[in-house]
């Protein structure tokens, strides 16, 4: 495999790794916070909603510095792509929609 090609492949793999670090933790921001669960006594509710707030918003700026990182991961991705030469070197769509290098 050539440089360029290790390149859009190391990219690749980061940029799926963010994708799967956005959607753990989005999913527990849902169960933890916005399911409700622990909302069963609502006399009680009042003194975990302050802490739940909190928490949540460090989570939701964690989330959306990963989406801005995924995007420019992405714009990285596609100067690569544009600048391989024509060929078998140019990532190509897999079932699935995973990219291929080869």
């Amino acid at each position: 495999m050539d440089k360029k090609s290790m390149n859009i492949s190391n990219e690749l793999l980061e940029t799926e790794i963010l994708a799967e670090r956005i959607n753990v933790l989005s999913d527990d921001l849902w169960q933890g916070y916005f399911s409700k669960r622990e909302m069963k006594d609502i006399n009680k509710a009042w003194r975990i909603m302050d802490e739940y707030y909190k928490a949540a918003r460090i989570k939701i700026e964690m989330i959306s510095d990963m989406a801005r990182n995924l995007e420019k991961r992405l714009e990285d991705l596609q100067d690569l792509a544009q600048d391989c030469p024509p060929g078998n070197s140019a990532p190509t769509p897999e079932p699935g929609g995973r990219l291929s290098i080869g």
